[in-house]
């Protein structure tokens, strides 16, 4: 379960940093981008059983992040 968290919250952050230098409207690319994420981790936690704490532990990075790159 860690090795596919790891690849979910590194594409998470490709798509953050791709997104940060657009502008205008990079508040949307990031909202779009916490969607992708967030949904992707549903599904794989739901083929392993576990799907609330992993999406908690998720929607935390996530919130984290988004407020950390808003922050910059």
């Amino acid at each position: 379960m860690a090795r596919g968290k790891s690849d979910i919250e590194e594409r998470g952050a490709k798509m953050e940093r791709e997104s940060s230098g657009g502008g205008g409207g990079s508040g949307v690319v990031i909202v779009v981008g916490m969607v992708e994420v967030v949904v992707v981790v549903v599904v794989v936690a739901a083929r392993r059983g576990g799907v609330v704490v992993v999406m908690v532990k998720v929607l935390v990075v996530v919130v984290v992040v988004v407020v950390v790159v808003e922050w910059l």
